[in-house]
């Protein structure tokens, strides 16, 4: 019996983080998806550029065309990028002994979704499970952090220029070497005034954490 993980990269009106199974699909998932599915099929274009900046990786323990093929054609039409293990069983770590756990962990570092494909009955549910132990490990090791972020500001404190959700995320990713994207950061308004913020940052879809961010004036 084969499994797939599929963690849609792209959020959706039906939160969502991992479907391991049909036990996943309850009514309104399903005519979700059909009614997006329906919308695709009257008008590719109307969706094209949707997951620009996402990467989807698609890990295959064992052959596949059509299925690798057809959730990399989607991620493409959709503006999205595509990493691709397609034999990885040979070509990968895994010749050396890695886990399917640890395979994950790093593949999670550099992709926003997984496509997984796995002779193992319950690979898919094992690395859900890992999935979400990173991501809960990554809000404990966020919530503990302090970012400093020096600006030039005049005497009143007021930024000569702003700090963004970008600079927020790279910051991040400097302190901790956690690939965070700008649209994560959850910052209503660029800052412009010296002081310390809590900023939101999801982590995973109903994920977040809370970073204490310094922002302070340049000596």
């Amino acid at each position: 019996m084969r499994d797939t993980l599929t963690a849609p990269p792209a959020r959706t009106q039906v939160p969502i983080r991992h479907l391991t199974g049909p036990h996943a699909l309850d009514r309104g998932l399903i005519e979700h998806l059909l009614e997006r599915a329906a919308a695709f099929e009257h008008d590719t274009r109307k969706e094209a550029g949707g997951l620009s900046g996402r990467l989807l990786a698609t890990v295959f323990y064992e052959p596949s065309t059509r299925t690798r093929f057809s959730f990399e054609a989607a991620m493409h039409r959709l503006g999205g990028q595509v990493l691709s293990a397609e034999n990885a069983t040979g070509a990968s770590s895994a010749a050396k002994g890695e886990s399917l756990e640890d395979a994950i962990r790093v593949i999670g570092g550099y992709a926003d979704g997984i496509v997984l494909r796995h002779p193992e009955l319950g690979a898919a549910e094992r690395a859900a499970r890992n999935a979400v132990e990173q991501a809960e490990e990554n809000v404990v090791l966020l919530n503990r952090t302090v970012l400093t972020i020096p600006q030039q500001a005049g005497a009143d404190g007021r930024l000569f220029g702003s700090v963004t959700a970008q600079d927020i995320a790279a910051a991040i990713r400097e302190a901790r070497g956690l690939r965070i994207e700008k649209r994560d950061v959850h910052l209503p308004e660029p800052i412009k005034n010296v002081g310390t913020y809590m900023v939101v940052v999801e982590i995973v879809e109903n994920v977040t954490a809370t970073v204490k961010t310094m922002v302070v004036a340049k000596k």
